[in-house]
């Protein structure tokens, strides 16, 4: 029990040092630019209308998917010790690996003008444009993290039965298609930031496979020359 409750707690910090690091992009995002941002817009982009109905996906049910979603997946994987620590590499390198592009190479988003009135849709995109400025979008971080999350959970549940693994991969896509074009139709990002967005996504699942592993090898390594040193 007392092993149990262990676990529960180190599944619990990993999953707040996820939620804490994702809060930092909203601070990240407030450092003055070196240099001028790049427009990266393309005519599909401008061609693509702006459809305010979709801040309830880019918004709302994006972080819905993200903290239940990872929380889901560090759960499934309280019984394997590796997992967890290849889920919060593959974060953490999502994270400041996006920030590095940011800075070193700022872009910018055109916006629409929003309407001095309208309803619970216009409410909800003068939130997010006042919160988030229309640049660091390329790559769309709101589009990686979603794949990530996807990446593990389909990951977590590798030993569930072979229908509640087509199931998840189906919600998974489905998430990752919904927040992609949620992203184009409120005007946050463009389609060259999401298709950037999808690879940087499943790159940093991929390399966190590896970072976890080679983190865990040296954290057992360190623990052995530890506990040898105080013999």
């Amino acid at each position: 029990m007392k092993g149990h409750s262990g676990l529960t707690r180190r599944l619990l910090l990993f999953w707040l040092f996820g939620v804490g690091l994702y809060s930092l992009d909203f601070c990240v995002k407030l450092f003055p630019l070196w240099r001028l941002p790049v427009d990266i817009s393309f005519p599909i982009d401008h061609w693509i209308p702006f459809e305010p109905i979709w801040a309830w996906i880019y918004m709302p049910f994006w972080l819905l998917f993200l903290f239940l979603g990872s929380g889901y997946a560090l759960w499934r994987m309280r019984e394997h010790g590796l997992y967890p620590y290849q889920f919060l590499a593959g974060g953490t390198l999502m994270q400041l690996g996006g920030w590095s592009i940011h800075f070193l190479f700022p872009t910018y988003m055109p916006r629409p003008d929003l309407p001095e009135t309208g309803g619970a849709s216009i409410w909800l995109m003068r939130q997010i444009y006042e919160a988030d400025p229309p640049t660091h979008v390329f790559p769309s971080l709101h589009v990686a993290s979603t794949v990530l999350v996807a990446y593990f959970l389909q990951i977590a549940l590798s030993n569930a039965s072979p229908a509640t693994q087509r199931a998840s991969w189906l919600i998974g896509t489905a998430t990752v298609v919904l927040v992609s074009l949620s992203t184009l139709f409120t005007k946050q990002h463009g389609v060259i930031d999401v298709g950037a967005g999808l690879l940087w996504g499943y790159l940093s699942g991929t390399a966190g496979m590896h970072l976890g592993m080679a983190w865990r090898r040296y954290l057992r390594a360190v623990w052995a020359l530890s506990t040898r040193w105080l013999r």
